[in-house]
């Protein structure tokens, strides 16, 4: 076994005497090896240096641009969409629709969203792998979308 893999076996007992006093049995009465940590009792030495590899500039350099752009301009669509869902999400709590109720709710949004020219949200059929609505594939209505923009739980009926 290695000093690393020791070190984490030995921890435990250490965390087990040091939380002692908070167990109602079983908890141990002394302190193993006077308190020495677990990595200086099994022999483990922690490198100086960071011992892992460093990233290959071909693929860092694209995957820090990557993350640049979404900080400098997809952050915030992401928070005001998070945002909204949750303003969403608060707006139906609480409600009940009873016979009939849900089903009128969903089709007067999907009323006002041809007026409007939009369109339903969309998501990908399951199980295919999609780069984005200007994929060309066919999107199937995301009927939870739906039903949190109507204001319903679910929309009860295939869309």
């Amino acid at each position: 076994m290695s000093p690393g893999s020791v070190t984490i076996k030995l921890s435990f007992l250490l965390h087990l005497a040091a939380h002692s006093r908070h167990l109602s049995q079983d908890g141990l009465r002394v302190m193993p090896w006077g308190g020495r940590p677990a990595a200086q009792i099994a022999g483990y030495e922690v490198p100086e240096e960071n011992t892992t590899p460093r990233i290959p500039e071909e693929i860092m350099g694209p995957l820090l641009a990557d993350a640049v752009f979404y900080v400098r301009h997809v952050a915030c669509d992401l928070a005001a969409a998070r945002a909204e869902l949750g303003r969403l999400e608060k707006a139906r709590t609480g409600r009940t629709y009873y016979r009939g109720g849900t089903q009128a709710r969903v089709e007067a949004f999907i009323a006002v969203r041809r007026t409007a020219g939009r369109g339903l949200p969309g998501q990908p059929p399951r199980g295919h792998d999609l780069t984005g609505p200007t994929s060309g594939a066919a999107m199937s209505p995301n009927e939870q979308l739906i039903a949190l923009m109507a204001g319903v739980s679910t929309t009860n009926h295939p869309l």
